[in-house]
């Protein structure tokens, strides 16, 4: 900056006013590099050595690239200041020398001025920029790479964020793609800005696709002078400075939204919203939904086994303490009995001992629902269990009651283990 302070917000690289001079100070510039809105210089060590530093340069909201003597780019929304040198705002200055035999020629010295300081100069000590970030994370450039049809349109499906809001993603299906551009291309594809990304039809989709890379071919063909872009472009009539309401225009009358985050001009009349039915769930979601049927299946077979093997035990311990008359009871012990059979259905997962547990539980329950006076000696493994009380020949209501609770919570604590033995195992 003119005053010498370092913009640790624009570098944010620097921990020291000096680290970008001591990097930078020396090298040779090999390549010039672009990826979307990124920008970057190859620098090495020597004229013929490999490239050991990247200079990284993203320009943000309202940051230029200016070389003395040439003058700044113009911009629609703000104006660059080369009233003086370096211009007014500028985050890094680099001076040029370049030679040609043993004459030096005139340095070119270059300015990278920010007024609203969204800008971002980085350093990267490798080789190849593309392999770490922030140019890795970019997905593929509509002009160097342009993604196929088949690959666009898959993606897209995928998404159900508004159709600009994924298109203004430099992560997701393109990179270099800023708000006109893609409200340029929704409008030459007929297509509602708020449209989910995964509502748009295969003829809408193949119409975003051609238009995409229409707009960005034509506009670099223009060396970017918008007096140049075609007339029938929605770009020569948005600029209202507006953010909501309407105005008109030989396209019809144009609309301002908030799309994406983002002023979102278009023309409702015109364009229209996807006419393909959103998925109710994504290719993802339906595998994970099929792998639990298989594992609700599992589940109900391990849960018929156990029922079977509870009503066996019970019916034997029914036999052997040979009841007088059974009273009518509510129906609490048989619905224990379902759930010990459920909570304890994944026992190869773990869970056995619980599984054992609510059995035993369920099974003192059913016989508790035949009361008999005490015999002399059984051989029943329940009778044997338990000693007798005067109250055994004819329990009340409050006491089937309180036994039942005290097996629904024995099988309610088998079932959690047995939950969790089947989410890890999961």
């Amino acid at each position: 900056p003119r005053n010498g302070t370092l913009d640790d917000k624009v570098l944010a690289d620097a921990v020291h006013p000096g680290d970008y001079a001591a990097a930078l100070k020396g090298k040779w510039v090999r390549a010039s590099c672009r990826r979307g809105k990124q920008l970057w210089l190859e620098l090495s060590e020597s004229p013929t050595g490999p490239t050991s530093l990247c200079l990284l340069l993203h320009l943000g909201m309202t940051g230029s690239v200016v070389i003395r003597g040439i003058g700044a780019a113009h911009y629609k929304n703000f104006t660059v200041d080369c009233t003086s040198w370096p211009p007014r705002f500028t985050k890094l200055e680099l001076t040029l020398a370049a030679h040609k035999g043993k004459s030096k020629q005139e340095a070119v010295v270059v300015a990278f001025p920010d007024p609203r300081r969204f800008g971002r100069v980085l350093l990267r000590h490798t080789s190849d920029a593309t392999s770490c970030p922030p140019v890795s994370a970019l997905a593929a450039d509509p002009i160097a790479s342009p993604p196929t049809l088949d690959d666009f349109s898959t993606k897209l499906k995928r998404l159900s964020a508004p159709v600009k809001a994924v298109l203004l993603d430099q992560s997701k299906i393109v990179c270099g793609v800023g708000n006109w551009v893609a409200d340029e291309c929704l409008w030459q594809a007929k297509i509602n800005p708020s449209s989910p990304a995964n509502s748009l039809s295969e003829p809408q989709l193949a119409a975003l696709h051609a238009a995409l890379l229409s707009v960005c071919t034509e506009a670099c063909a223009c060396n970017a002078e918008s007096d140049r872009f075609p007339r029938t472009w929605l770009f020569h009539y948005r600029w209202a400075n507006q953010t909501s309401g309407s105005i008109d225009s030989p396209l019809g009358k144009i609309h301002f939204e908030t799309v994406g985050g983002r002023t979102t001009a278009f023309i409702p009349a015109l364009q229209r919203k996807g006419l393909a039915t959103p998925k109710p769930a994504s290719a993802q979601k339906a595998s994970k939904e099929a792998k639990g049927s298989k594992a609700v299946k599992a589940v109900k077979a391990a849960a018929a086994a156990i029922e079977a093997s509870v009503t066996s035990e019970a019916s034997a311990g029914r036999k052997a303490a040979k009841p007088r008359s059974t009273p009518k009871t509510s129906s609490a012990a048989s619905d224990i009995a379902d759930g010990a059979a459920s909570g304890s259905a994944n026992v190869e997962n773990g869970a056995a001992a619980a599984a054992a547990d609510a059995k035993r539980a369920c099974i003192a329950a059913l016989a508790a629902e035949a009361p008999v006076k005490a015999p002399r000696a059984r051989a029943a493994p329940v009778n044997k269990s338990r000693k007798r009380s005067r109250s055994d020949a004819a329990l009340t209501q409050p006491e089937l009651d309180e036994g039942a609770a005290t097996a629904a919570a024995t099988t309610a604590t088998a079932a959690t283990t047995t939950a969790t033995a089947t989410a890890a195992a999961a």
